[in-house]
């Protein structure tokens, strides 16, 4: 079906461009600046060649955990060197609780790098 196989590229080149993003901000300390928006995107990919980012999602739907599963991250992974790690979640709120308890806790990193947001 060719309007899958488009969707499927454009989700795979969205989460690409916001993994290295992240990964690219990622760093500790550093005189320049901490968003990747002024960075060439070959920049962005070096640095984020090697790094580790967790997605957070809701886990109640198969199809799409199997398409992360065995789609996404393998294809990150082989690509471009990033290990994704996919945290299901009962419900988006879950994910921004857990922010603000690390938050609140005092955490400097959390263990949620990117929250994938439903559009229902």
């Amino acid at each position: 079906m060719p309007g899958r196989k488009l969707v499927n590229s454009l989700l795979i080149a969205l989460l690409t461009f916001a993994t290295f993003a992240l990964a690219a901000c990622g760093g500790t300390g550093g005189t320049g600046s901490s968003s990747g928006e002024d960075r060439p995107f070959p920049e962005l990919e070096k640095a984020a060649k090697g790094t580790e980012v967790n997605l957070a999602m809701y886990g109640g739907d198969e199809a799409i955990n199997t398409y992360v599963d065995d789609y996404v991250i393998p294809e990150l992974e082989e690509k471009h060197g990033i290990e994704l790690r996919r945290t299901p979640l009962g419900d988006t709120a879950d994910a921004v609780n857990k922010l603000l308890n690390e938050k609140q806790a005092g955490k400097d990193e959390g263990t949620i790098d990117l929250v994938w947001i439903n559009g229902e």
